[in-house]
């Protein structure tokens, strides 16, 4: 199992009411736009400026569009705190987390690492939440050493 820039927390009331603002605005101003407002979250800060880089990342918010941007939020929502389960997984696990993601800070990673006897915790410089976007040459070379 490949678990990238991910939390197996359930949201804390902050996250929540943030949550139910973003899906406010995303019914009345759009995704574009309201991941236009996240992309400070999303990347790393020197990213910012990377055109090619973040039209992908606004083009991905069209083409997933207002109601499956909800529905992503809701089931984030209902995420149970999945961290009493993590020591029983027995498969082999690499936990992926960019050095600067904002969203899933490296805590939470290395967090989740040490209630995974046995999981291999890896993490990228200079990226933040979208490593996959942001530094994908490193998250393959991870992803290809573990295989």
């Amino acid at each position: 199992m490949a678990l990238l820039d991910t939390n197996a927390r359930a949201d804390r009331p902050d996250q929540v009411k943030t949550r139910a603002v973003l899906i406010g605005a995303a019914r009345s101003i759009g995704v574009r736009a309201v991941q236009g407002m996240l992309l400070k979250f999303l990347v790393h800060k020197d990213r910012l400026d990377d055109r090619a880089l973040t039209s992908r990342v606004l083009l991905m918010a069209d083409g997933i569009g207002v109601n499956a941007f909800v529905r992503q939020q809701q089931a984030i929502l209902g995420r149970p705190d999945n961290r009493p389960f993590l020591g029983s997984i027995k498969c082999p696990t690499v936990i992926i987390v960019g050095e600067q993601d904002a969203l899933t800070p490296v805590k939470v990673s290395e967090e989740m690492h040490g209630l995974m006897p046995g999981s291999r915790l890896e993490v990228i410089p200079d990226s933040g939440h979208l490593a996959t976007m942001e530094q994908p040459e490193a998250v393959n070379r991870i992803l290809a050493a573990w295989l």
